[in-house]
């Protein structure tokens, strides 16, 4: 289905700062805010600050979207797309760089101490259609980024709906692990 609709959407839905790029960021903040409620919710398990080093996760990911914030700093329009103000040219880049680099190691720390490995690689089935599914999803999106399949406006819209299937299939893997987590060795539904 992305494929056809790839080609049947505007140009312009697969820019920077386009709708299709809107989208991902709403579902990257609303992954944010579900792991946030789902801290409050696990409050007292073991487990549940797991959920708040998730919500960092999906704003990493949200401010990889959103350009660390270049997305808000247009430079020009042109006829194929938004230029934004290089990383480079802002002041301090450095040290914007040095805050993004602490904020994914201790997010990627967080995930070593507080993710359940045993129980998720052991009692939790794996929701195989979605793995495979994810990462179909990545490389399509990986290969389009590339502009390997026409190299014009069907490889960029197919980039950015690749990338939001794999975003919303985060969400569900959350939910999925949330679920199995609370009931342990069912399966969750």
């Amino acid at each position: 289905m992305a494929f056809p609709a790839a080609f049947l959407f505007p140009p312009w839905a697969g820019w920077e700062n386009g709708p299709l790029e809107m989208l991902q960021n709403i579902v990257l903040a609303a992954g944010a805010v579900c792991c946030i409620a789902l801290f409050r919710k696990a409050r007292g398990c073991y487990h549940h600050s797991l959920w708040l080093a998730i919500s960092l996760y999906f704003l990493i990911l949200l401010g990889r979207e959103l350009s660390w914030g270049r997305v808000f700093m247009l430079k020009t329009m042109t006829n194929h797309g938004p230029v934004f103000v290089s990383m480079h040219s802002l002041p301090h880049h450095v040290v914007i760089h040095g805050i993004i680099a602490v904020i994914i190691m201790v997010t990627m720390l967080a995930f070593i101490v507080l993710m359940p490995w045993r129980r998720i690689f052991l009692e939790i089935p794996v929701p195989v259609p979605a793995f495979f599914l994810i990462i179909a999803a990545a490389i399509v999106a990986a290969i389009a980024d590339k502009g390997l399949l026409t190299g014009g406006p069907f490889d960029e819209n197919l980039e950015e709906e690749m990338e939001f299937l794999v975003y919303l299939l985060q969400l569900y893997f959350v939910r999925w692990y949330y679920r199995g987590l609370e009931h342990g060795t069912q399966q969750p539904q």
